[in-house]
């Protein structure tokens, strides 16, 4: 498995772009504003279910609280889907799954999907493949151990970026 996830990597590093690498104004303010972001402090997501905690690296926690921030998120759910609450929630709310095969697509198109892991094994790369395809997902973004799917209407074509932060060296 070890030798799976570097082969992987590797590959994705080769076809990843950075910041300069994008032509979209979106995911280069993605780039610019989240990935490349100095982490301050983990203030959000230190409150969170220890089980969602332990799912995340230092990085992938910090990286999301850049999200939280940056799309003015007012929810934050952790591997369900509250419908009740998604069609009253004002706002922009995150999804955060711990794994592919958990993930539900929200309802509402300002909404943001975190999910962690896609790349684990070989089954989670393909359902991750499968999910970005989806009708209602309009923009996926791919940093290796971590997706984001955006469902904004103002997204004409379906979109997908591999992408590369920053700090790549510090462990995903």
């Amino acid at each position: 498995m070890k030798i799976y996830r570097f082969v992987e990597k590797l590959k994705h590093y080769c076809k990843a772009k950075n910041l300069h690498g994008t032509h979209s104004p979106f995911v280069y303010d993605f780039v610019a504003q989240i990935l490349n972001a100095p982490s301050k402090k983990l203030t959000v997501l230190s409150m969170t279910p220890s089980t969602a905690r332990n799912s995340l690296s230092t990085q992938k926690l910090a990286i999301t609280e850049c999200v939280i921030a940056h799309y003015a998120i007012r929810t934050v759910h952790f591997d369900q889907l509250d419908t009740e609450h998604t069609e009253e929630s004002k706002g922009a709310s995150l999804w955060l799954f711990s794994s592919v095969n958990k993930v539900i697509l929200p309802i509402k198109e300002e909404d943001v999907i975190i999910v962690a892991h896609i790349h684990a094994s070989k089954k989670q790369q393909e359902q991750w493949k499968l999910l970005v395809q989806k009708n209602p997902v309009r923009l996926s973004i791919e940093i290796f151990d971590m997706g984001f799917l955006f469902f904004r209407k103002d997204f004409i074509v379906q979109q997908h970026f591999l992408l590369r932060p920053k700090i790549w060296g510090v462990r995903n």
